[in-house]
């Protein structure tokens, strides 16, 4: 069943006649930006950092990217999954889909950049919308399956899974996409892909739209995430990195304070006797995805790491978060923080996570404001090596030099960054500034570094004051008047 154009689902005017499609008709109050404005081409102060961390390498979602050649493969892919949906659903549906997204445009407008879509034709950008959305919708429907059927003793490929399902079944695919799935100029809203799968499964006992979002993208659904309005698959991963976010009464409401950490390196905080180390659970294993650790229950008293673990959890199996990434505590000379994991995708992540935040949240940029604490803390490659000896940092690019690159280079462009650590940086500046929390650190690195040397240490120590007891006995026998 082939699937109606916008002008074949339009009634016919008085000649009988269908209307001509017009262009997309932009009145003038939505030329300026408004509140609903969350999909838009990040700015160039952003993407001088890399400009390769905001384009998709796999897949174009919306309007943005539509039309690259680079991305023509996966459009096929996206069209052999739309059709295979026309063949399932009923002309009814159709229509409902269509008139959704018609009735809709405006309002899907106003969610992104003008120059994004200001020369589109109305039905180009609504055949945009509901090609992808029916392609992402599948893609979850499928992921889900796929994870309750491998499940199974007999569990067995079918062969035309294997044929659709080929994102899922490559690794290296599943993480572009998933990559790409992110980007920030690469999204729907959040409305459109909930709603159109509400009319889909209107009546079915199929999981929510949310709780599917959330197992494909290994995310711990909150109940807040359902009052929260979410915009967009940025918004939600951006909400799951702020999960017990150390919020307070300097960094929120009226009061929130906007600067700069100035924190020293990590290796200068150690030689000042700071000591750095993981946040983690003892009976529990850090999983990193997405750039992020969450603490998850070991399944089946097997550990399994990365993409190969998030195939196979399921929604309840990460309840088990217990700690949030920007939660960094300083203790008695100890500054605690959550392992993430560096790898290729990790700064296009972070990258996509940070515009969004400088551009929607201004004054709210927490995720910004832990980049800036990493930044401070990292300043050459010795600072990567010790972050990564403390469990702190897993680097899976190989350098330490690139990490500290990276994560240097992170901070580009970046105006508005709400002082969420701004106690911790000036706890940590007064222990730097304690001349006596120096020479005990100096003490203990030369002295006493590891066990050899510090029992040579205490044995040389003890032999020295043996020595001055001796000495002193000697000379109080002789001072001591003869009988």
């Amino acid at each position: 069943m082939a699937a109606k154009t916008d002008q074949e689902i339009a009634p016919l005017n008085e000649s009988n006649d269908r209307p001509k499609d017009l262009a997309i008709d932009i009145p003038e109050g939505d030329l300026e930006p408004g509140p609903e404005r969350c999909i838009f081409k990040v700015p160039r102060r952003f993407r001088a950092g890399n400009e390769e961390a905001y384009t998709p390498h796999l897949i174009s979602i919306g309007p943005m990217h539509h039309g690259n050649k680079n991305l023509a493969q996966m459009e096929f892919q996206k069209k052999r999954y739309y059709d295979k949906f026309l063949l399932s659903a009923s002309q009814e549906r159709l229509t409902e889909f269509h008139g959704y997204v018609k009735w809709n445009l405006r309002r899907i407008r106003r969610c992104y950049d003008i120059q994004s879509i200001y020369k589109l034709e109305a039905s180009q950008l609504i055949e945009i919308i509901l090609c992808d959305a029916v392609f992402i919708i599948t893609l979850f429907l499928r992921d889900l399956k796929k994870k309750q059927e491998s499940t199974k003793e007999d569990y067995k490929d079918d062969e035309e899974d294997v044929y659709f399902d080929f994102l899922n079944q490559s690794a290296l695919l599943r993480v572009k996409l998933l990559t790409d799935l992110m980007l920030l100029e690469n999204q729907l809203p959040f409305f459109v892909l909930e709603d159109l799968y509400k009319l889909a499964f209107l009546t079915s006992n199929e999981p929510s739209f949310l709780d599917l979002v959330c197992l494909y993208f290994g995310v711990n659904k909150d109940p807040s995430f359902e009052k929260k309005k979410i915009k967009h698959f940025t918004d939600l991963i951006r909400y799951q990195v702020l999960r017990a976010c150390p919020l307070n009464t300097s960094t929120t409401g009226s009061h929130f304070r906007v600067g700069s950490h100035n924190m020293h390196s990590a290796t200068r905080l150690h030689d000042a006797g700071v000591e750095f180390k993981c946040a983690v659970v003892n009976d529990e294993f850090g999983v990193m995805f997405n750039g992020v650790s969450y603490n998850c229950y070991k399944i089946g008293g097997l550990e399994y790491e990365g993409v190969e673990l998030i195939d196979m959890l399921m929604d309840d199996m990460l309840k088990s978060t217990t700690y949030g990434l920007l939660q960094v505590r300083f203790e008695k000379g100890v500054l605690k923080l959550l392992t993430i994991d560096v790898e290729y995708e990790t700064e296009i992540r972070f990258r996509n996570l940070m515009a969004f935040e400088q551009y929607y949240y201004p004054k709210r940029a927490y995720f910004c404001s832990y980049i800036k604490l990493l930044d401070s803390l990292v300043d050459t490659s010795e600072d990567v090596d010790l972050l990564v000896k403390e469990g702190i940092i897993v680097n899976r690019l190989g350098s330490s030099v690139a990490v500290a690159n990276m994560i240097n280079n992170l901070a580009v462009g970046v105006v508005h960054s709400t002082l969420l650590y701004g106690e911790i940086g000036m706890e940590l500046g007064w222990h730097y500034k304690n001349s006596w929390n120096r020479r005990w650190a100096t003490l203990k690195h030369v002295y006493f570094n590891d066990l050899w040397r510090g029992t040579a240490t205490a044995a040389a120590f003890t032999v020295v004051i043996l020595t001055l007891i001796q000495t002193v006995l000697a000379i109080l026998e002789k001072a001591m008047p003869t009988k």
